[in-house]
Order: C-alpha cells, then structure tokens, then sequence
C-alpha cells in the first residue's frame, strides 16, 4: 500500500503541477496580450507625434517665410518712407523759395505801382 499511496501522492502532485503550469500559462498569455495592446497604443502615439511634429515643421517654414517676406516689406517701406521724406523737405525748400520770389515780386510789383501813380 505503500507503493500505491506513493504513487496516488505522485499522482496528485502532477495533476497540481499541471494545474499550476496552464494557470502560470494562462496569466502570461493575458499579460502578453496587455502588453502587445500597450505596444501597439505606444507605437500608435508614436505615429501621431511623428505626423504632428511633420505639421509644426511645415507651419514653421510657412511662417519663417512669412516673416522673411515681412522683414524684405519693411525694408521696402523703410526706403519709400526715406524717399518720400527727401521729397517732402525738397518740395518744402521748393515752396518756401516760391513763396519768397512771390513776396520780391508783389513788393516789386507795389514799387511799380507806387512809380506809376507818381508819374
């Protein structure tokens, strides 16, 4: 009988072993299951910050172009601005001139005047 309890105990320890390993089994599936899913939102958010990143890229260029063709305006209105000033103090020396023969001229023409109410 011993033989056979032996056996029965050996029996029942491989039957519990077995137990053991496809609950050991069945766990390490579920976990390799979460993982793959973990692995597959990972590389998901991976794609997604690729493809936002590529956008920031491409509305950066834009905008650096933006800003090189502001800062080429400003620089054309900074000239047109120094030109038109020029003009501006050139047509002012210009009108203050008219104005000054204007004033020898009526005082010339008052002179006159005055010369052929005496004559």
């Amino acid at each position: 009988m011993n033989l056979k309890t032996g056996v029965a105990i050996l029996a029942a320890i491989c039957v519990v072993l077995a137990v053991v390993l496809i609950v050991i089994n069945n766990q390490a599936d579920v976990q390799q299951k979460k993982a793959a899913g973990a692995i597959s939102d990972l590389s998901n958010q991976v794609v997604n910050a690729n493809d936002e990143i590529i956008g920031l890229h491409q509305v950066n260029l834009m905008l650096t172009n933006d800003l090189a063709a502001s800062r080429q305006d400003v620089l054309t209105f900074s000239n047109n601005l120094a030109q038109t000033s020029s003009a501006l103090t050139e047509t002012k020396a210009s009108l203050q001139s008219a104005q000054d023969q204007i004033t020898n001229l009526d005082a010339h023409v008052a002179d006159l005047q005055a010369q052929n109410q005496a004559l």
